[in-house]
């Protein structure tokens, strides 16, 4: 009968934890009704065993955007679940549509956003952003 040391086994099976499961997000970003196109949105994770991780997705036409999450250089769609601060990001300057909607510089800065969602497992995960100028 082979006998395999306890550190052996540690070896074998690896150290690595494993990766934190993501769900669906998408949403609606718009200011004064009108689509924020170009624009990213971006969900920072504020739970403490996965913060640091965060989720983005660009706005198209429509004002519609859905999240991925890079987890160890892989896109995963979705976001992790937890509470998570949000910001939405302009294009830069020459990109995007001729006219850019101008929003209100708190949700572009993690500091100052009052953006913030919790993303459930349990429950479909779609939000309404309305900017303010």
């Amino acid at each position: 009968m082979l006998r395999y040391s306890p550190f052996l086994l540690l070896l074998l099976t690896g150290c690595s934890k494993p990766e934190p499961a993501t769900y669906p997000v998408e949403g609606i970003a718009e200011v004064k009704g009108k689509p924020t196109e170009g624009f990213t949105v971006e969900f920072a994770s504020q739970a403490p065993e996965t913060k640091g991780l965060s989720a983005s997705g660009k706005v198209d036409a429509s004002g519609k955007f859905t999240l991925t999450t890079m987890i160890d250089g892989k896109e995963k769609p979705g976001a992790v679940a937890g509470p998570h601060k949000v910001v939405v990001i302009p294009p830069p300057s020459g990109t995007g549509p001729k006219v850019i909607q101008v929003i209100n510089n708190n949700y572009i800065d993690y500091n100052s956003t009052p953006l913030t969602f919790e993303v459930n497992p349990a429950t479909p995960n779609s939000y309404r952003i309305p900017l303010e100028r």
